[in-house]
């Protein structure tokens, strides 16, 4: 009995070992894979996370103002562009509607002349 206990004595020290091992291992993966912000905030006091927190803050609405200046200059570019097909396609149904005006009275009178 006393050989079984030493076994599993044994075994569970290896084992607790190789999960250290392992839980060694995974750190320092996800140390090498950690972006550096976290790295600091991990580290930083409470006056430092806050400061931080302000300055990602700032950064977000930086952005999101960035973003909407950009749209609106993709609206006003988009509109005007717009506004450039419509007066062009309103030029050519014009020009067409005076091509129609000055052939329908030739095909008025071919008409009335095959019926006449």
């Amino acid at each position: 009995e006393l050989e079984s206990l030493e076994w599993g004595c044994k075994y569970l020290t290896e084992v607790t070992e190789q999960t250290k091992a392992d839980i060694v291992a995974m750190e320092e993966a996800m140390t090498a894979a950690n972006p550096r912000l976290f790295a600091l905030l991990q580290t930083a006091d409470e006056s430092g996370v806050a400061d931080m927190q302000q300055r990602l803050a700032s950064l977000k609405t930086e952005c999101k103002a960035q973003a909407k200046t950009l749209w609106h200059q993709w609206r006003v570019k988009f509109e005007k562009n717009l506004q450039r097909a419509l007066t062009q396609e309103e030029e050519s149904i014009g020009d067409d509607l005076e091509a129609l005006d000055s052939v329908l009275p030739i095909l008025l009178a071919s008409v009335t002349e095959l019926q006449g």
